[in-house]
């Protein structure tokens, strides 16, 4: 087994790949959180709704990275997650774990800025970003993949009915139906 040389990885491109992931996935949430509560969905009400879309959209940011190792940012800049150990595409519930640190952006970009080899998400996750090699053959299952992506869906979907009361006084403050 090769080591992994962790230099290939500039800050500058770590930083671009961060930023660009945050583009993409601002400009895709955005678009989902403006149009499913405006659907005519007859049999949801709007707190169903706002739950979907909350569910919806956590999770596609959770799981950006998940096939494959790589978001739509990383394809576009031709990077990949890797297991640090094994040196193998990272597992998507790697991936997902890798990417709940976001939610402490302004540490990580600290940490970036200090360390650039590994993010906070990737010391926990055991990950590392790296350019991708299209030779390597080792693409984990599709089944491994939806076990991530239904697992963030399941999580937020419970973690929604936590604010249930917010949503309800939400909904019938702004009259949304």
């Amino acid at each position: 087994m090769t080591q992994i040389d962790k230099s290939k990885i500039s800050i500058g491109l770590r930083i671009l790949s961060g930023l660009l992931d945050h583009l993409i996935l601002f400009f895709i949430l955005g678009f989902l959180a403006n149009t499913l509560p405006y659907l005519n969905i007859r049999f949801l009400n709007s707190f169903d709704v706002m739950v979907i879309t909350f569910s919806l959209s956590t999770s596609l940011y959770f799981n950006k990275d998940v096939f494959y190792g790589r978001s739509l940012a990383k394809r576009l800049l031709k990077l990949q997650i890797i297991d640090y150990k094994t040196q193998k595409i990272a597992s998507p519930l790697k991936c997902l774990l890798r990417n709940f640190t976001a939610l402490f952006l302004p540490i990580e970009v600290i940490l970036i800025l200090i360390s650039p080899k590994r993010r906070l998400g990737d010391l926990l996750a055991g990950t590392a970003l790296i350019k991708f090699d299209s030779q390597k053959n080792d693409k984990p299952k599709l089944h491994n993949q939806l076990i991530g992506i239904l697992l963030i869906i399941g999580l937020t979907y419970l973690f929604s009915f936590m604010f249930s009361d917010y949503f309800n006084e939400m909904t019938s403050k702004y009259q949304i139906n």
